[in-house]
């Protein structure tokens, strides 16, 4: 069934209970029609799928979608849409949910919106997108018109027509085996794009986007459009749009965690799980986190979260920078090596400097006549001094002191002095 199909008559039976009474909208993926479940006369939504030529045969599309229809109808949220059933009808793959009376987002975003009013909805939204995680469930398709306001003030997350199921790494549905790539360009993730396996990072950060549009008015890619769209999303090099550019006046950490929802990496994203908490905070605490007992999302320490901070994994508060690795034991030894020789050989040329040098002058006798005491008696000659020892050699890479060192080892002085600047010079950090 492609987009071009024509709609259904009223009264058409599908799946042996429900009736389709009217069209409601097309799509990117189908159709969806008002009907009625004969069985309780309460109202329907009945959503057919537009076919993949060449992919499925109508039997496996039977197979899957019963499959998944069986995983839906577990959720019991007052945030879900309600499924009913699902499964092939007439060829054409479909869906049976609830019938949701109100607005959808997209119907209220005509200006900016108070914050407040839009993290009370992305709590309900998240924790909605908990509870399918938890089953194994992708969504794909988290965008403002699949999230309603319903006339008694509930936010239900609609359509779960192009889900796909997930176990641990392994996704289970067509998309991936037959790589195409399902979901609404503006909201869909890198590795969406990349027709990776996904999990529930990829509804994430699409909720993420789905924020930064209700709060600053403004769309997520700006002007991008198609293909261009696709190559800014996939490349980590893009910046990303920033909240608090658009709107000053909110409070930094609102900003903070709804930027973290659509980060490149989907390991630095927080789980639907955590967002449930971290919007639960800003609600209660006017726009600020508090230490929470995961220390992956908001931190070890009460302190308020930097408007920017610098984060590894999971939303964390600012933290000082890490204390500077130690360096490594094979570059220290060398370094340590280095030096040691350059003193060494420091003190080989002092040595070799010392031995090089003419030994001091000896002592000259004097033959003067003797001189005589007062009374007449010759007197005895002064026994001569000894002559002075030179000093003792200096010890290895020991610079000469100034001050015993005679004038003629004064190259002593300066030979050492320049190999030890030229030495520490070399080797400095």
């Amino acid at each position: 069934m492609d987009a071009a199909a024509p709609a259904l008559p009223s009264g058409t039976m599908v799946l042996d209970r429900f009736v389709i009474r009217c069209e409601l909208g097309r799509g990117g993926f189908g159709v969806v029609y008002e009907g009625e479940d004969t069985r309780s006369g309460k109202p329907v939504a009945i959503k057919f799928l537009h076919t993949d030529p060449g992919s499925e045969t109508p039997l496996q599309q039977a197979a899957r979608f019963q499959r998944e229809g069986k995983i839906l109808a577990r959720f019991h949220h007052p945030s879900i849409v309600g499924v009913y059933d699902a499964g092939v009808e007439n060829g054409r793959a479909c869906i049976v949910m609830d019938f949701v009376k109100g607005r959808g987002l997209d119907e209220l975003a005509d200006r900016p919106l108070d914050w407040r009013t839009v993290i009370g909805w992305a709590r309900a939204i998240a924790s909605a997108l908990a509870e399918a995680h938890a089953h194994g469930v992708v969504h794909r398709d988290i965008k403002e018109e699949n999230i309603k306001l319903t006339d008694d003030g509930r936010i239900v997350l609609l359509d779960f027509g192009v889900a796909a199921i997930y176990e641990g790494d392994e996704q289970r549905d067509r998309a991936t085996k037959t790589g195409m790539v399902l979901g609404t360009w503006n909201y869909m993730s890198p590795e969406q794009f990349a027709a990776r396996p996904l999990t529930g990072a990829a509804d994430v950060y699409a909720l993420g986007v789905v924020l930064y549009q209700l709060l600053t008015h403004r769309r997520f890619w700006g002007e991008l459009k198609g293909v261009e769209i696709i190559a800014a999303a996939v490349n980590a090099a893009t910046k990303r749009a920033r909240v608090l550019d658009a709107r000053p006046d909110l409070p930094p950490h609102v900003g903070v965690v709804v930027e973290r929802c659509y980060a490149f990496n989907r390991e630095e994203r927080p789980t639907a799980a955590e967002l449930v908490e971290l919007f639960g905070q800003l609600l209660d605490n006017g726009g600020v986190l508090r230490a929470a007992p995961d220390a992956r999302t908001v931190g070890a320490t009460p302190a308020p979260m930097a408007p920017t901070p610098t984060v590894r994994g999971k939303l964390t508060e600012a933290l000082p920078p890490p204390a500077a690795a130690p360096r490594s034991s094979g570059r220290a030894a060398l370094i340590g090596g280095a030096i040691v020789a350059a003193v060494a050989l420091t003190g080989v040329v002092v040595w070799a400097l010392a031995r090089s040098s003419p030994p001091p002058a000896a002592p000259v006798e004097s033959h003067a006549p003797a001189s005589v005491e007062d009374d007449g008696r010759p007197r005895a000659p002064e026994r001569p001094q000894a002559p002075a020892s030179p000093p003792p050699a200096a010890p290895v890479a020991a610079p000469v002191d100034d001050k015993e060192a005679p004038a003629k080892v004064t190259p002593e002085k300066k030979a050492p002095t320049k190999k030890r600047k030229k030495s520490d010079g070399g080797y400095s950090w």
